[in-house]
């Protein structure tokens, strides 16, 4: 039974194995966290003039017009910052390398969900 505690390698947090109940309740957080930013950047696009930076430095033009409590860039439950990417649509929409830390992975952390589930519609 304790091996169905246990995920998968592909999703450790550095050397320690996450039972899946806590990656689970980190990824449905990390999840409204990216809500919450992505309403954020909303905020920014309606009252501010220009572009944001696509990545982690997406935050600081945000940082400096005081729209975070924290004066510090917003990090998922991983200590990973927020990354920021700008849509077809010209919407921002904010999310999290996940688990593994990684760029461009299957647990890539979205509003939506994950990323893999994304690409299995």
């Amino acid at each position: 039974k304790e091996e169905e505690n246990i995920i998968n390698n592909n999703e450790k947090e550095g050397s320690a194995v996450l039972p899946k109940q806590l990656l689970k309740a980190r990824n449905k957080t990390t999840q409204s966290k990216c809500k919450e930013l992505e309403d954020v950047l909303t905020t920014f696009a309606m009252d501010y003039v220009g572009e944001l930076p696509s990545g982690a430095s997406a935050w600081d033009p945000i940082i400096e017009a005081g729209l975070l409590k924290d004066k510090r860039p917003p990090k998922d439950d991983w200590g990973n910052i927020f990354q920021v990417k700008k849509l077809e649509d010209g919407q921002y929409e904010v999310f999290s390398f996940g688990a593994d830390k990684s760029a461009d992975t299957d647990d890539d952390v979205y509003r939506w969900g994950l990323r893999k589930d994304k690409q299995n519609d």
